[in-house]
């Protein structure tokens, strides 16, 4: 009887604790769309209206890395970032270690759904990090020379290249110097769950900020769309192989910048046009395009509330390095996103009734969701692609 007990004890718990993990994990990838889309909102504020770089970034990677480096913080440094990340609401003691198990979560469908590379890592001067090396989940360079500026953007800009497979170059082109400096890099090719038909490339003019000569890919399938009369959106999902991940577009219906659709960009507007999003016949015309970004996030990390981290009065990463009084100086972020034809094949075959139309050949919003954990892997704007330009801008 005392042994059945026992057992109905220990089950209980390990029931609880799975139920407290489980949650806590909802609540870090839900987070991860709150992070990203207040950074996407305060990089287009901060923008200036003649910026036409296309915005792309990884919010996973922005909160994996500001976890990493909460593990190295104290004081208001620490609570400000616990507080940005939600740490208190996880039921666990840790969220560090939530944080890493979804990082390991959005690797498992390497070479499956998508191809993916990427990395996270911390530059600093001082040589007396060691303990910070073991747990912390960033890639730590230290004993950096930042007298020596011109030594110190190579070995970021290698480190990059490697951490990408030579898909994302040229990363750093200035630091601040007399600080940390903490870098993400990333380089993501979605694998559709049924691939476009090369042969049916063909080239078309892209409406985005500037107009521009792209090829356009075709191919017609059930997919999951919704069409906001009402707000004058489209909405469509289009799964990647096995379904493990997801690219959400929103785009306006007709040709125009996109400071109206950004306007109603909330998490609750998201889910709401998610919810409404139904199985249907969807011709889909996509620009097959590289789009790139890099940033520095450091002077959007105020805009969410990280004050202390970029301060170099008031930083406090004693728990990285005694020998200084650390602060952030740089946070580095690039990515790089490839549309192309690539994806699986099946044999199913699909009853194509009439079709709605799909055609993104002007500016439009894109979200990369890992359909496991509901993380958002990426966000990012198509404002412009490479090709001849044709006009001037809207």
């Amino acid at each position: 009887m005392l042994l059945f007990l026992a057992f109905a004890f220990l089950n209980t718990l390990f029931s609880v604790q799975s139920e407290s993990s489980q949650d806590s994990k909802a609540v870090a990838a839900d987070n991860t769309w709150n992070v990203g889309l207040r950074l996407y909102h305060s990089i287009r504020k901060n923008s200036s209206s003649s910026d036409q770089q296309n915005v792309l970034f990884s919010p996973l990677l922005v909160t994996l890395s500001l976890s990493s480096l909460s593990t190295g913080a104290k004081g208001t440094t620490q609570q400000q970032i616990h507080k940005l990340l939600r740490t208190s609401e996880m039921k666990v003691d840790k969220g560090h270690e939530v944080m890493a198990e979804l990082r390991r979560s959005f690797h498992r469908l390497q070479n499956s759904s998508y191809f993916l590379h990427s990395g996270n890592a911390l530059f600093i001067a001082s040589s007396a990090a060691h303990s910070f090396l073991q747990g912390s989940g960033l890639q730590v360079h230290h004993s950096m020379d930042f007298t020596d500026k011109g030594q110190v953007l190579q070995t970021i800009n290698k480190w990059a290249e490697k951490s990408t497979d030579m898909k994302v170059s040229g990363m750093a082109g200035d630091v601040t110097g007399g600080g940390a400096v903490l870098a993400d890099a990333m380089h993501f090719k979605g694998l559709w769950d049924r691939e476009f038909e090369r042969d049916g490339l063909d080239t078309r003019t892209f409406l985005g900020s500037r107009y521009t000569k792209v090829r356009m890919m075709h191919r017609a399938g059930i997919y999951r769309h919704f069409e906001d009369i009402e707000k004058m959106v489209q909405v469509l999902e289009m799964p990647l192989v096995d379904n493990g991940a997801s690219i959400i577009f929103l785009m306006p219906l007709h040709v125009q910048p996109l400071s109206r659709l950004e306007s109603m960009l909330t998490q609750n507007q998201i889910n709401t046009w998610l919810g409404k999003l139904k199985e249907q016949t969807v011709s889909i015309s996509l620009p097959m395009v590289t789009l790139r970004s890099t940033f520095d996030m450091q002077k959007y990390l105020k805009d969410l509330g990280l004050t202390d981290s970029v301060d170099e009065e008031k930083a406090d990463f004693s728990g990285i390095t005694s020998d200084e009084h650390l602060h952030l100086a740089n946070y580095l972020h690039a990515a790089t996103l490839e549309l192309d034809t690539q994806g699986g094949t099946s044999d199913i075959e699909e009853e194509l009734q009439k079709p709605k139309l799909f055609y993104a050949d002007h500016s439009f919003i894109f979200l990369v969701r890992d359909n496991e954990t509901n993380s958002l892997l990426l966000i990012g704007a198509a404002d412009s692609a490479d090709g001849d330009a044709l006009h001037d801008e809207l």
